[in-house]
């Protein structure tokens, strides 16, 4: 999968690797066809793809899915979320004790930038954000106002994480958080907040159709259609070597590495059921998962 955005950043965040920013009800059509598939073996094992948002209409979760964690002896989240876990997260968005974003961004950009948070809430103000690295902000600003509608809601990953432990089941992570966020540190600065920049402007004119669309995609399980999303050349920055690259580290390789964790825990215990929920775009491209596990000898079909 090659390409690159900004709010790039933040939706392949959502989809990853992650956003419906108009109101809910009770009548919001749920997933109708999941990202399952199944791994052949002496028993089954099970590949989901998830949306790393707080979105009420994804549940109940579809039956499929359900019965495939229900099965399951195994669940896997591509980080574990235990609080130790998140606190790393959020200390990694951090800039150092002498450093303000407020200070990096010209004043233009700050001006966008707060009058897209007073669309949010009227007290909102960049000051939110003034500690946090220009890449974290990019994240923050596609998921806020889904957040803020949202309280109550998981996300799906913290959902499954979280039944794991309630259901008496073993859960893992197959990477670590330091790994995972290591990949936007290697961005410089003068990048990130070009994306920032890019992600302000998007959400400030189209980001919430945008959003939406993907949402649509998502619930509707149409991988083509979510691809010819994130592909929109909206998201398109002029540095398409930096994009290829990028996308190369936070999509290929991390796909390699977890396939790499998939294909240790099918081995080793072969006669248990392995549930893995990793973000639905690591399902999508040439190197997806699904396709690195099928090179390593394992019959995959979608449920």
């Amino acid at each position: 999968m090659k390409t690159n955005r900004n709010i790039f950043l933040s939706l392949c965040v959502i989809f990853l690797g992650v956003v419906q920013l108009g109101s809910h009800s009770a009548e919001a059509q749920g997933i109708t066809k999941p990202f399952l598939w199944e791994i052949e073996g002496k028993v089954p094992s099970y590949l989901f793809g998830t949306i790393h948002l707080p979105d009420p209409s994804l549940y109940p979760l579809p039956a499929s899915v359900s019965a495939a964690l229900n099965r399951a002896d195994h669940i896997y989240t591509e980080i574990t979320l235990d609080a130790v876990t998140q606190l790393k997260a959020t200390q990694a968005m951090f800039l150092p004790p002498d450093e303000s974003l407020t200070k990096k961004l010209s004043p233009a950009t700050l001006k966008k930038l707060n009058q897209y948070l007073k669309t949010l809430a009227p007290n909102f103000s960049v000051q939110m954000f003034d500690r946090l690295k220009p890449w974290a902000v990019s994240m923050q600003l596609a998921m806020l106002k889904y957040q803020i509608m949202n309280p109550q809601t998981q996300p799906l990953d913290a959902y499954i994480y979280q039944f794991a432990g309630k259901n008496n089941k073993k859960s893992h992570g197959l990477e670590k958080v330091e790994e995972q966020l290591a990949v936007f540190d290697t961005i410089s600065e003068a990048k990130q907040i070009e994306m920032l920049e890019l992600t302000v402007d998007v959400m400030l004119s189209n980001g919430e159709k945008l959003i939406n669309d993907m949402m649509q995609s998502y619930k509707s399980g149409n991988m083509e259609a979510l691809a010819k999303i994130m592909t929109d050349p909206v998201f398109v920055g002029d540095d398409k070597k930096f994009a290829d690259e990028f996308m190369d580290k936070l999509l290929d390789k991390r796909n390699v590495k977890m396939v790499k964790e998939i294909v240790k825990a099918l081995k080793a215990e072969p006669n248990k059921v392995h549930f893995f929920a990793v973000g639905a775009g690591h399902y999508w491209g040439e190197k997806s998962i699904q396709d690195l596990l099928k090179k390593e000898g394992f019959k995959i079909k979608s449920k």
